[in-house]
């Protein structure tokens, strides 16, 4: 007892503050040892039992040291956590029964995506729960004497052949050496019952990818952190969002390291941002699931993560909100087919200034959908379109591929099923209005090509294609020909505003019409392309065809 109040003096000489002995920090028994819910920390003399040293000055030495860690870490504020009772094992790692079906759906998600992008990438936990004992055991038999080693030896820098002389002396047992050495542990190793690992919520991934043409399996390792922001996995994680979606949040200095904080993963997403590792978006974004009007049509709001962010008009980086309405019919089914409309600039009154929600209330399209004979669900996603100079690329180009469509489509499946039955995809529906040609002449030139997305997952049930207004140019009008050659198992619904020009004067202007008229001459249109001119304008022909277009036909 002599010797431990000597080692309290020692350490509140060195300016770190501990717990008082009646707060059960340091006790004299055995017995009294094994009540975790009594510490607050482990006590130096579990250490001193159960790892002992023959080295007496080092003994004491590390006592010290684990002292000081442990008043950092408590003078900074961490949480002790004891050893957990219950756990769950998800794969080969054990986690906090909390963590553990998110975990599994994180996993699972990244599995499907990396199947549907057709690569080879492996991906698992490779540690989650670490007891307070094995961090205890591992503190003590391996990260001290490898951390004293390092500290007391001379480093020479690979690329200069600058020597670097070592951190502390071999031999120093000063209040100097201990207050660098366990700065210097401190920052690689949690003091025992204080790493994140120690909740239960924590877990770091592995993953094998290829770099420079050889497949490389990074792990939980400084050595590999640069390697980690070049994963695929990381930038699936973080980048797309995708560990948010189920609750993890990463620990910004060690990229395979996330945690289950599923309150904070909202935040994020409801900011539009991640960790800060990329450009962060100044907009909020809700995500809420609600009946919005009275047959009990629910509305589902989110920032997609599969879509990656562009540039808009103003050079920002955009990520894609995107609406969904569900019709009550549609509830609870294991299957159901889906609309996805792109909209086009924003030029109709009122203007929707890139909002889905006012999207789909400026065309009706909630209101369509309800009142026509075949019952769908809607997702509209914003484009932030930009004006082109000639020769110039498209802000757009590659962000509407078709396997990203075909992960977007899977994203609105999930977000309608979150709180009910996760529906499977029956038929898919594209309409574009306007200046949607961007998005869709890409598309037609994908199915053209035969890419194999255009065969694969929800544009493998590509039911219909509505083109409301988008052929400025003979070329998207082309397009949409070769795409119905191709898609022949689709329906093609063409509808044109009746005149070829508007305006007067320097004013005027050719409509879609025109440059369809144009590009048919000498073309033949496939046999599943209805073409029809119509009498409402531009700006109103969504108002009324989406409705229609789904009466059509059974």
């Amino acid at each position: 007892m002599r010797e431990r109040l000597g080692l309290e003096r020692e350490i509140s000489d060195l300016g770190i503050a501990l717990v008082p002995a009646h707060q059960g920090v340091f006790l004299d028994s055995a017995s009294e040892m094994e009540v975790s819910q009594l510490r607050k920390f482990i006590p130096v003399e579990e250490l001193e039992r159960k790892y002992p040293f023959s080295d007496q000055s080092l003994s004491k030495f590390r006592s010290l040291v684990y002292m000081a860690q442990i008043g950092r870490a408590l003078a900074r504020k961490k949480e002790f956590v004891d050893n957990l009772q219950k756990l769950v094992t998800v794969e080969n790692v054990e986690i906090h029964p909390g963590a553990a079906k998110p975990l599994q759906e994180l996993l699972n998600a990244a599995r499907l995506e990396i199947g549907r992008q057709g690569r080879q990438i492996e991906v698992k936990a490779g540690n989650a729960y670490r007891s307070a004992d094995w961090q205890l055991k591992t503190w003590a038999t391996e990260r001290f004497p490898q951390y004293y080693r390092q500290a007391t030896t001379e480093t020479t820098d690979k690329k200069t052949g600058k020597k670097t002389p070592p951190l502390i002396a071999p031999g120093d047992f000063s209040e100097s050496a201990v207050k660098k050495l366990s700065a210097y542990i401190g920052a690689r190793f949690a003091a025992p019952g204080f790493s994140n690992h120690q909740h239960g919520l924590a877990v770091d991934f592995h993953t094998t990818e290829t770099f420079g043409r050889k497949p490389k399996t990074i792990k939980a390792s400084f050595d590999h952190r640069d390697l980690w922001w070049k994963s695929w996995l990381w930038n699936w994680l973080e980048k797309g969002k995708n560990a948010y979606r189920f609750g993890f949040v990463p620990y910004k200095k060690e990229p395979w390291h996330w945690e289950y904080r599923p309150e904070k993963a909202k935040v994020a997403m409801d900011n539009g941002r991640g960790t800060g590792s990329e450009q962060q978006s100044a907009e909020r974004h809700l995500v809420r699931t609600q009946p919005t009007s009275a047959s009990g049509q629910v509305a589902i709001r989110f920032t997609s993560s599969v879509i990656p962010r562009y540039r808009d008009k103003d050079n920002n980086l955009r990520s894609t909100d995107c609406s969904i309405r569900v019709p009550s019919m549609l509830r609870g089914l294991a299957e159901i087919d889906l609309l996805v409309f792109f909209h086009g600039l924003d030029a109709c009154s009122p203007r929707h200034n890139f909002d889905p929600d006012k999207v789909i209330s400026n065309f009706q399209l909630a209101d369509q959908i309800d009142k026509a004979k075949r019952k769908v669900a809607l997702a509209v996603p914003v484009v932030h379109w930009k004006a082109h100079k000639k020769g110039e690329k498209k802000n757009t180009n590659g962000i509407w591929s078709a396997a990203n469509l075909n992960s977007f489509v899977e994203e609105v499946l999930d977000k309608i099923g979150k709180d009910n039955t996760r529906p499977s995809l029956g038929r898919l529906i594209i309409a574009g209005h306007s200046r949607a040609y961007e998005v869709m002449t890409p598309l037609a030139n994908e199915f053209e090509k035969g890419v194999a997305e255009t065969r694969r997952g929800a544009l493998a049930q590509l039911g219909e294609v509505w083109a409301l207004d988008s052929t400025y140019g003979s070329g998207h009008a082309e397009a949409l020909r070769q795409w119905a050659r191709k898609a022949k198992n689709a329906q093609f619904s063409v509808r044109l505003y009746k005149k070829e020009t508007i305006g007067k004067g320097p004013r005027l202007s050719h409509t879609p019409l025109w440059h369809w008229n144009r590009s048919s001459m000498e073309k033949t249109t496939p046999q599943n392309v209805h073409v029809a001119k119509v009498d409402e304008s531009h700006c109103e022909i969504p108002k009324k065809y989406i409705q229609l277009l789904l009466s059509d036909r059974p």
